[in-house]
């Protein structure tokens, strides 16, 4: 079997963790010198990606992913090719060095170095087949052609981009991952000016007025320590639509002890749960930012479905089956 690491330096900011797994992959590559595996690291967000379609073009078995979001999102996205089809037989490793672990508390990945160096590389590592969706949207709003990507935890469309960038620059940093990202979710309520949408679900016309955000996913881990619980279990085929609409400022310590706990919030307003196979979504008074996996990544509109295919990723035994779709 051969195994190409995708590493990130640069992943939290060159944190202690990314340092120890990095000195882990080097001992286990001079362990085995000749079986053909590989090293590779980037020097900016999009090589990722590029340096793991290179290595589905040369056959790895396995394609493992050292670094935070933006970095696991890039090797993910190499697997997917015309059609939103698998690409190669490889299967999906993560080694987790960000600050923001979504991804692996969904799916039973070890976030601890040397467990989930072990489940990267063993041979006999639990091969879980997980649901991946599809999203169509633009890059830029100068750009008037969409291009597809994927992602596997959740999409936001509303306060969420701006969130996470605020949160990307330097508050999960000063304050941790969960403080830091809650601090900053304070300072955006205070200012965010809601989104008028308009939505095309599984061909019915939706407007949401007065949007704070949209959460469309696939996991109830979604953002920095934020849940949505959900009953995806019951939907096959779907993934959820969590609309946060008309809220005041008194229903912020509602929402936020629901969201940061992982409680149904259902159709208590502000929130609205439903489940969609495909969904387009518009903003008519200009650009808006859509924001997946822990980055902005694109402009409305988009449209969003599941992928044909599920992606092959490497789990834990004891984390398969715990994508968490249920509250």
């Amino acid at each position: 079997m051969k195994i190409c690491f995708i590493y990130n330096p640069g992943s939290g900011s060159g944190n202690r963790r990314g340092r120890k797994m990095r000195e882990q992959i080097e001992h286990w590559l001079s362990e085995h010198p000749d079986e053909g595996h590989a090293l590779r690291t980037t020097r900016s967000l999009e090589d990722a990606q590029l340096l793991a379609l290179e290595a589905h073009a040369e056959n790895f078995d396995r394609i493992v992913g050292v670094g935070g979001d933006g970095t696991i999102n890039g090797v993910l996205n190499s697997f997917f090719g015309e059609g939103s089809r698998l690409r190669s037989a490889a299967s999906l490793g993560v080694l987790y060095t960000g600050t923001s672990p979504d991804f692996c508390k969904s799916y039973g990945i070890p976030l601890e170095p040397e467990a989930a160096m072990v489940v990267a590389v063993s041979k006999t590592s639990v091969i879980q087949s997980i649901p991946v969706a599809e999203i169509e949207l633009r890059l830029s709003p100068s750009l008037p052609e969409p291009v597809t990507r994927h992602f596997a935890c959740c999409a936001n469309i509303g306060i969420g981009p701006e969130l996470a960038r605020r949160a990307n620059s330097g508050a999960r940093h000063r304050w941790g991952d969960l403080l830091g990202t809650f601090f900053s979710l304070l300072g955006l309520l205070r200012t965010f000016r809601p989104l008028e949408l308009e939505l095309v679900q599984d061909g019915r016309r939706v407007r949401l007025v007065d949007t704070t955000n949209l959460f469309l996913g696939l996991t109830r881990h979604v953002a920095s320590g934020l849940q949505v619980a959900n009953n995806l279990g019951e939907h096959p085929g779907c993934l959820y639509r969590l609309a946060v609409v008309g809220m005041r400022l008194r229903d912020i310590p509602r929402g936020l002890w629901l969201l940061y706990g992982g409680r149904p919030a259902g159709d208590q307003p502000p929130f609205a749960l439903d489940y969609f196979r495909e969904l387009e979504v518009r903003h008519p008074n200009g650009p808006a930012e859509v924001e997946f996996d822990g980055d902005p990544a694109g402009y409305l509109p988009c449209k969003v479905r599941l992928c044909r295919q599920k992606l092959p990723v490497c789990v834990s035994p004891k984390g398969v089956g715990s994508t968490q779709i249920a509250p």
